[in-house]
């Protein structure tokens, strides 16, 4: 799963005879959770289903009694590049 930088949003692109292309929406909040999966082909492309999947997050944030945060996530990298030099 590729992380989209979308809270609670993450793509997914598995290739092949029984794969999809998509986006996959998970909110947990209270020991509850809610999951779908929006693919681009039912949406009409990619950019079409992330405006989807955006306003299902909505949707079960608002079933589910969450706060609504727009904050975008940024991951930090995991690359220790150039912290070590060699001998």
């Amino acid at each position: 799963m590729a992380n989209t930088g979308y809270k609670s949003i993450s793509r997914y692109e598995r290739p092949g005879k029984h794969g999809g292309y998509g986006y996959q929406v998970h909110v947990i909040w209270k020991g509850k959770a809610l999951y779908r999966r929006i693919s681009d082909s039912s949406a009409g492309g990619k950019r079409k289903a992330l405006k989807k999947a955006l306003e299902l997050r909505a949707e079960f944030e608002k079933k589910l009694g969450k706060s609504r945060t727009e904050r975008i996530i940024r991951s930090k990298s995991k690359s220790r590049k150039g912290s070590r030099s060699r001998s």
